[in-house]
């Protein structure tokens, strides 16, 4: 967890993420205190767009698009090119992590 919320600090600070982390809300097994061994962490995370001008926040995420198309990364369709600032934000959150859920 600790390494979860210093990643949602750096996401919040840094200018290259195009989201921000907006509310965390931990459930699931973690809040039992009788459970004794954790299989994962059950997380809800919100994700907003750090820039509140619609039009603004759309040139910015195809911007970041074409970006990384020319370092190779690969689209699989419309959606994850619309919502790349989303998925990047997302997955640098999750990090390597199989136990955040």
């Amino acid at each position: 967890m600790q390494q979860f919320l210093g990643r949602v600090e750096r996401v919040n600070n840094a200018p290259y993420f195009l989201g921000k982390v907006t509310k965390v809300v931990l459930f699931g097994s973690m809040l039992e205190p009788e459970v004794e061994r954790l299989s994962d962490v059950d997380l809800v995370v919100e994700l907003a767009s750090k820039e509140t001008d619609f039009d603004r926040a759309r040139v910015k995420n195809y911007e970041r698009v074409e970006e990384l198309a020319t370092r190779g990364h690969r689209f699989r369709n419309f959606l994850e090119r619309e919502g790349c600032w989303y998925w990047e934000t997302f997955g640098f959150l999750k990090g390597q992590s199989r136990v955040i859920a």
